[in-house]
């Protein structure tokens, strides 16, 4: 996983910005998915996150700044047939273009604060691919 410094996410920190009771341990995130809360119990490192989610490959998991983990839900039909279409266009674009690389939604983003999330589809320069550390 490469460290992009300027991606934004579509998500913000705490999701939907409002407040959980104190001491959840699960509880639904406004993305649809299953919020799973570790700290300060445990404190998952980048590598550790990373395993964490080898380990677990038949789900979409994403992490916040305040590493609650997001086990994400399926998209519908509808949706995944938009993001299909959107990948297809980006990739075609993506070959043209030749200035950078596209991804597609598996891939995880760590971001400034900490979280690591992964758009629906994605596209960085190639030079600033070149310059991320991980």
């Amino acid at each position: 996983m490469k460290v992009d410094h300027n991606y934004h996410s579509r998500i913000d920190n705490n999701d939907s910005g409002k407040k959980r009771k104190q001491g959840d341990i699960l509880s639904r995130s406004d993305t649809n998915g299953v919020v799973l809360k570790f700290h300060p119990v445990v404190e998952m490192t980048a590598d550790q996150f990373f395993d964490f989610c080898q380990m677990n490959r038949d789900y979409r998991i994403e992490r916040t700044a305040s590493g609650e983990i997001i086990i994400m839900s399926p998209t519908g039909s509808e949706t995944g047939n938009r993001n299909f279409d959107l990948i297809g266009q980006l990739g075609i674009w993506v070959k043209q273009d030749g200035t950078g690389i596209g991804f597609d939604s598996s891939t995880g983003f760590i971001l400034p604060n900490g979280a690591t999330k992964s758009a629906d589809a994605a596209w960085v320069r190639l030079e600033k691919w070149n310059s991320l550390t991980r």
